[in-house]
């Protein structure tokens, strides 16, 4: 159950590009016997917590849209941008002949079954 109707918009960002962001619309709730309203860890032996905001999603249908619609914009460039890092040579090599079965298939596949399994690889 809502608290209020006020809805508070928090922007998802990511570190490989900046533009590539998606907002997620959050309304405050009025918790429920056994919501989790804290984080629990331990550290060293000892149990650490951390509150809660009391906010959830709003709307989880254009939130599961909005992510997906970020995944299917950002996956190339994202992976592409690992491709282009040069720390790492055999995760370069990797990425870049996944990259290329993806996103240029005719180079090894006409089978559009596995370039669609190769697509959904990389959007996880």
């Amino acid at each position: 159950m809502w608290q209020t109707a006020e809805v508070k918009v928090i922007t998802v960002t990511q570190d490989v590009f900046a533009g590539s962001n998606f907002d997620i619309a959050c309304r405050k709730f009025i918790p429920a016997e056994g919501d989790s309203l804290e984080r629990i860890w331990k550290r060293n032996g000892v149990t650490q917590y951390y509150p809660r905001a009391l906010y959830a999603i709003a709307n989880m249908r254009e939130t599961s849209d909005a992510i997906a619609r970020f995944v299917a914009t950002r996956t190339g460039p994202s992976v592409q941008h690992y491709i282009n890092v040069r720390h790492e040579k055999l995760l370069q090599s990797i990425y870049a002949m996944a990259y290329a079965m993806v996103f240029r298939p005719i180079r090894f596949t006409q089978n559009e079954d596995l370039q669609r399994l190769l697509q959904e690889i990389f959007q996880m």
